[in-house]
């Protein structure tokens, strides 16, 4: 896998990092304070067994530990459209300090925009400390479970990752909450309106709540799992609505800053000769940077031009954007879509945009 560094991570660490509140990086001294704190917070009121520290004993190895998340929670797989694993951002991520990053409410359209909304919160001591407990609890710190296999296609794959006690624990269920009495959390509140505060009237419009008569998926259980792994997937899905309870009664948070972006892009594909040619938009629907249709579903696609010298050619795997780059191009993409196409050098491309994490450094850690 190639990454190309444009001005690299410490330009990034540099002026563009500032503005966060919290460093992820920390010294040798300070990772092993944060081990002993995390070690301390595993056996809350006595439950569960007695903590076990990182084997290696490498003071390199417990400044790692320590930039990694105490809980990440994602989704991936499935049958998406291409690009959409790469440019998803975890549903939440939750550090042993207690910073928390999950995704604000979204508008209901189609396409997304190309951004996504990304909240980040501020967890209590308390509330790590009853984190790490229910995961204990739930048994999510032991060997991972079997969660079963439901009779479902092309489901997407929920993923949860514990760092606990020095160790990494990774729970991963196939088509959880499809068909097997096991209903995941709803991680991001939608709305109609157009922006991402809306009111509870439009936010209501575009949830599940609003169709009660609806069926869910969940409601008929499917063939294919056992009792035990429909209790594992029960409690998976119980620790998962927990985590963000947790999230969501710390406060309103405040906006993640998109200040480090890796990015994928491909050229765009072209309708074959001989295809009916789609209506073309009046000119009141289109703007000075023009539209192109999507071959696979006629959308009208906005096309813009690429706003840095970065050569998307270049980046058919992944490149890291930081630094004075990633502040033009999020300009550059703001109120754009996932559907809008970038032109250089005379060949329109797809492009994926994936916002780095604190913990994350470039492309090797998103690919």
């Amino acid at each position: 896998m190639h990454a190309r560094r444009i001005h690299g991570t410490q330009a990034r660490r540099g002026a563009a990092v500032q503005g966060r509140r919290r460093p992820r990086r920390l010294g040798a001294a300070s990772a092993v304070a944060a081990a002993v704190v995390l070690a301390g917070c595993a056996d809350v009121d006595g439950v569960g067994s007695p903590t076990t520290p990182d084997p290696s004993g490498d003071p390199a190895g417990e400044v790692v530990a320590a930039d990694l998340p105490l809980l990440q929670i994602e989704r991936s797989g499935g049958f998406v459209l291409m690009g959409t694993d790469f440019a998803s951002v975890p549903e939440l991520t939750v550090y042993a300090d207690g910073e928390a990053i999950a995704h604000g409410p979204q508008i209901l359209i189609y396409p997304p925009p190309a951004l996504p909304n990304l909240v980040r919160h501020d967890l209590s001591d308390a509330d790590v400390e009853a984190l790490i407990a229910a995961a204990r609890e739930a048994g999510l710190l032991d060997a991972a479970g079997d969660y079963g296999q439901p009779p479902v296609a092309d489901a997407p794959t929920t993923f949860v990752t514990l760092r606990v006690d020095g160790r990494e624990f990774v729970h991963s269920a196939e088509a959880l909450g499809i068909g097997d009495g096991a209903a995941p959390a709803e991680p991001v509140p939608a709305t109609t309106e157009g922006t991402t505060e809306g009111t509870d009237e439009g936010a209501d419009a575009g949830t599940d709540d609003a169709l009660p008569d609806e069926p869910r998926p969940g409601d008929e259980l499917l063939p294919g799992l056992t009792e035990d792994e429909r209790s594992a997937r029960a409690e998976l899905a119980a620790f998962i609505a927990r985590a963000h309870e947790l999230v969501g009664t710390s406060g309103e948070g405040e906006p993640y800053p998109l200040d480090a972006f890796a990015v994928m892009a491909r050229p765009a594909p072209t309708p074959e000769p001989g295809d009916a040619p789609p209506e073309t938009p009046s000119a009141e629907d289109q703007d000075a940077a023009g539209t192109v249709p999507a071959p696979d579903d006629g959308l009208q696609r906005e096309v813009l031009p690429w706003p840095l010298d970065l050569p998307l050619a270049d980046a058919e795997q992944c490149v890291l954007v930081d630094g004075d780059d990633a502040g033009t191009l999020r300009e550059a993409v703001a109120g754009t879509s996932s559907a809008t196409l970038y032109e250089q050098g005379g060949v329109r491309y797809d492009v994926w945009l994936r916002p780095l994490l604190p913990h994350e450094d470039g492309c090797d850690d998103v690919v």
